[in-house]
């Protein structure tokens, strides 16, 4: 029966990496250089591979997003905090969009459109109650004109899982 040595073992293999990284900084050019030529050599190939393998696979980055959930969301945030600036200029840009937009309605009117549909989202008619239901743009305000006037008839409450699936879509 033959035995191994563990630490014999991780020796070896931290000389590899050692090794490995010696020989990476004495032949940065060379290796950088060949990824270049690959890239440029290869790039019509690797479109064609790419197109073909989405055709395949047409719902992989819907399952990868459905069965990746908090992978992204972790990712979304530590990128938040690393770059506020960015997250900044995306709610600028909602709200200079908002300002071009002009809502002709009182807030009770906007009260009475919700109390009527007794916490009952009107697109998928499930109960969430009143306080769950969000104000949301028949005519979507990424597509609207500047000045343009949304009264009462021209916004409707929904829950917050079908105002976001709606998207820029008018409905």
């Amino acid at each position: 029966m033959v035995t191994i040595d563990k630490y014999k073992l991780y020796n070896q293999s931290k000389k590899g990496k050692a090794r490995q990284k010696r020989y990476y900084l004495n032949h940065k050019k060379q290796i950088k250089k060949y990824q270049t030529t690959y890239k440029i050599k290869h790039k019509e190939n690797n479109k064609k591979y790419l197109k073909e393998w989405k055709t395949i696979n047409p719902n992989y980055d819907k399952l990868y997003i459905q069965n990746n959930r908090s992978i992204i969301n972790k990712r979304r945030r530590k990128h938040h905090k690393l770059y506020p600036e960015i997250r900044r200029q995306s709610i600028r840009r909602r709200t200079a969009r908002m300002n071009n937009i002009i809502h002709d309605f009182s807030t009770n009117e906007w009260l009475a459109k919700l109390k009527a549909t007794n916490g009952v989202c009107p697109k998928c008619n499930r109960f969430i109650g009143i306080e769950h239901l969000e104000l949301d743009h028949i005519w979507p305000i990424s597509k609207a004109k500047q000045g343009q006037v949304y009264n009462i008839n021209n916004v409707q409450p929904l829950c917050k899982s079908c105002n976001s699936r709606k998207k820029d879509k008018r409905s």
